[in-house]
């Protein structure tokens, strides 16, 4: 009886550490992707500020400000309307991290803003991350929804909103910033 069980567990014990390894040597050694394409703005908040875009996702880089924060990772945002018969819809992001390159205390802030408008800041403390999960603002930031086409996207969708998640070193300089599109749900009165 013992030695059965004794078996069976060894067996699944075994099962699983092949399993974390070939998990461990995923991370280390992802499939890669297709680089962004770089372009340079004809004018915006710093006009040497290169822009990476891929797909419906854009990235700007102060090049005024010292190469410190390295990344800054945004999940694809969402929008929701909870009540069909009101116009009102909630945007949100699963999650965002900006991250620096750990040669001290450099990054300050992240901003999280929707068409301009700072809706969100997030503060380092004596750490060289900012992490923001999507139930840190619980249901989402409220914007108004729009009627249908008012964004061009369609008779499906009403408005359009520009998520900008926006990263900051401790002298107040903005080193990363990335923004998505996202569209709302049609408002049908």
């Amino acid at each position: 009886m013992r030695r059965p069980l004794l078996f069976g567990t060894l067996s699944l014990l075994l099962l699983a550490g092949f399993v974390l390894y070939g998990q461990r040597v995923f991370a280390q050694n992802p499939t890669p992707a297709s680089p962004p394409l770089v372009a340079t703005p004809p004018d915006g908040p710093t006009p040497a500020a290169p822009i990476e875009t891929l797909g419906d996702a854009t990235r700007l880089f102060n090049t005024a400000a010292p190469d410190t924060i390295t990344s800054l990772p945004m999940s694809n945002p969402f929008c929701s309307q909870p009540d069909p018969s009101v116009n009102q819809c909630y945007i949100n992001v699963r999650y965002f991290q900006a991250n620096d390159n750990g040669s001290g205390n450099v990054l300050a802030y992240v901003n999280y803003s929707i068409d301009g408008k700072l809706r969100y800041r997030s503060n380092a403390f004596f750490e060289n991350f900012v992490t923001y999960s999507y139930d840190m603002i619980p249901g989402g930031i409220k914007v108004a929804c729009g009627v249908p086409n008012e964004g061009g996207f369609g008779t499906l969708y009403g408005k359009g909103y520009t998520v900008d998640v926006r990263a900051f070193d401790v002298t107040n300089n903005w080193v990363l910033d990335d923004q998505l599109q996202v569209k709302c749900p049609a408002f049908n009165p």
